[in-house]
């Protein structure tokens, strides 16, 4: 929730582009080895569904 003032409608915030442009300006890409497996590891059902996803993707 964010804090307004009496009578100001609650503004829609895009996520997406909101955790996008983080992970850009923090440089995420330069510090994290996705080729690394996750610590600590994925359940196994998570990991089915994650390589799913990335299938779907084209990137798995």
């Amino acid at each position: 929730m964010l804090p307004l003032r009496r009578g100001d409608r609650e503004p829609l915030v895009d996520l997406q582009a909101l955790m996008h442009s983080v992970y850009d300006r923090a440089g995420f890409d330069l510090a994290i080895d996705y080729t690394q497996e996750p610590v600590p590891s994925l359940p196994e059902t998570d990991i089915t569904w994650a390589n799913a996803l990335l299938q779907q993707q084209g990137l798995g």
